[in-house]
């Protein structure tokens, strides 16, 4: 029973595949015709497409120039502002030594000040007692 099955399965498609043969074509290509007119406006077109092509080249040809020479200004720039932030690290470096230096030079000159106010108030003190010291005896001097 399988086998007289398949057999007429097969058959069916072999009916099937007969009934579209003659819309497969195995003939020759299909030909056709041009008018010389149409002939030298086709050849036309095709040599300006061709001149449109040459100059679209030129054209990239340019641009990828451009493009290389770009990419190494690029590339310089890009190299200093490197540069330029080492500097600027090494200037902030510097100033910051800078700023503590000026940061205890105020420090010692606040301490000089502090002493120089403490001489200046012993001094003021070893006067005004020679002073008294000295009224104290022309005093002593006069009573005597």
């Amino acid at each position: 029973m399988k086998k007289k099955n398949t057999i007429l399965k097969s058959f069916c498609l072999l009916l099937v595949s007969l009934f579209f043969l003659p819309a497969i074509s195995f003939g020759s290509p299909a030909t056709y015709q041009i008018t010389e007119a149409e002939l030298t406006q086709l050849e036309q077109s095709l040599i300006q497409q061709e001149n449109y092509l040459v100059e679209a080249l030129r054209l990239l040809d340019e641009q990828n120039l451009e493009l290389s020479e770009l990419r190494e200004h690029l590339e310089i720039a890009l190299s200093e502002v490197q540069e330029s932030k080492a500097e600027i690290q090494r200037l902030r470096q510097e100033l910051e030594k800078a700023l503590e230096s000026i940061e205890k030079a105020n420090q010692l000159f606040r301490e000089y000040e502090k002493e120089v106010k403490r001489t200046q108030s012993r001094l003021t003190g070893q006067r005004n007692l020679y002073l008294f010291l000295g009224l104290a005896a022309v005093g002593y001097g006069a009573v005597k």
